[in-house]
């Protein structure tokens, strides 16, 4: 410590919760104490001490990502919404310091104050997603109501027109009677089919309007990575959990498994021993959860690296190629173009848009890649 000093550094001995100068730094580096998660309160407190833009590395139990408590829950979630990195370090780091906890490392960089969000501003992202999930929610409201009221009428004017028959009357073979009668049952019993048509219809929009926003995470979103790594974060804590159980189960002890949360009848189901003879969570649990923890961070290094793209921009005094909202879109400055033309972006796999009034597709890694040829190939196209 006096080396430190005489290098003309501040040294400020004592409890660094107890701190409250308002001075602020571009990097601190803390190694907190772990027990009863004060790792947590030591991290929460430094991070008020970074400067815009500042840098935080902590090291800290795997306590804090793993327990169920509010405490702990809440830290992760604080963390995704800063955008914070989590890396594992190897098993036994701190046995020279006589202990065997599971540790990691935590890097938080504070925003820049000065600065908006950039991902609002990024054209690979749909800027008013939730808006545009809304409407497109209420678009598939509307059309299951007209469907079902569509199934409600046909239904009523078959109903009306089978009422004219006299309940139980045969047709009568033979009889002049018998085309005409043929035909008039035959249209309201088609009434009858297209209304349950319709009612099916109904039904089917319908539920695609509930599962709308419910797939899954769209890479267009703006809070893809946020919600991914908050995914991520919670599948990590799956997997400390389940390896500290079943290392307090080889262990027989109880108390851990108790400390990591469990219930009782949790705890006795945990050490009962299966069909093969094994106890605690099988390897294929922690195997399955694994792969998705890998999916996971390739898919979030995936929509990481595809917003630091360079975005197109294409135009012609016949065509304009630009991304916007997390779409390539194309756009035929004279009006819909030749069917050739339209037969030839169509095939790389281009909708048009009435929204838009632009042909477009969702921007990925492989959509980016195609466009400079499907470019080319539309305006050799054009000028055909």
């Amino acid at each position: 410590m006096r080396d430190i000093s005489r290098q003309n550094y501040s040294v400020i001995q004592g409890d660094s919760l107890q701190i409250t100068n308002t001075k602020a730094y571009d990097r601190i580096l803390i190694n907190p104490p772990f027990e009863n998660l004060a790792d947590i309160d030591h991290v929460q407190h430094s991070y008020d001490f970074l400067k815009s833009k500042g840098r935080l590395v902590a090291v800290m139990s795997a306590s804090p990502f793993f327990r169920k408590d509010k405490k702990a829950v809440q830290f992760r979630e604080w963390l995704v919404e800063l955008n914070a990195e989590i890396h594992d370090l190897p098993d036994n780091s701190f046995k020279g310091s006589g202990t065997g906890v599971n540790t990691k490392i935590i890097v938080i960089d504070k925003p820049d104050t000065n600065e908006g969000n950039d991902t609002d501003e990024n054209p690979f992202v749909c800027a008013n997603f939730d808006d545009k999930q809304e409407s497109r929610r209420d678009r598939l409201d509307e059309r299951a109501a007209n469907a079902s009221q569509k199934s409600t009428a046909l239904w009523e004017q078959g109903h009306k027109m089978a009422e004219v028959i006299p309940f139980g009357q045969p047709i009568l073979i033979g009889h002049h009677s018998e085309k005409s009668d043929r035909n008039y049952r035959a249209k309201f019993c088609a009434k009858f089919d297209k209304s349950m048509e319709e009612s099916t219809k109904a039904g089917q929009l319908s539920d695609k309007a509930t599962s709308v926003g419910t797939g899954g995470i769209a890479s267009d979103d703006p809070q893809a990575i946020k919600k991914l790594r908050a995914k991520l974060i919670e599948l990590e804590a799956t997997q400390t959990r389940m390896k500290s159980a079943n290392k307090a189960i080889k262990q027989n002890d109880n108390e851990a498994l108790t400390r990591l949360g469990f219930n009782d009848k949790t705890i006795e189901a945990l050490n009962t021993e299966d069909f093969a003879g094994r106890t605690g969570f099988a390897s294929y649990q922690l195997t399955n959860n694994g792969a998705e923890i890998r999916r996971l961070k390739k898919r979030i290094e995936s929509i990481e690296n595809l917003r630091d793209r360079d975005p197109i921009n294409h135009e012609s005094d016949e065509l304009k190629v630009f991304i916007e909202d997390g779409r390539i879109h194309f756009d035929f400055k004279n009006g819909k173009p030749a069917e050739a033309v339209r037969a030839k972006i169509k095939s790389y796999s281009f909708k048009f848009s009435r929204y838009s009034d632009t042909w477009v597709r969702k921007v990925t890694g492989s959509a980016l890649n195609i466009t400079p040829t499907v470019i080319k190939e539309i305006e050799s196209t054009l000028k055909e």
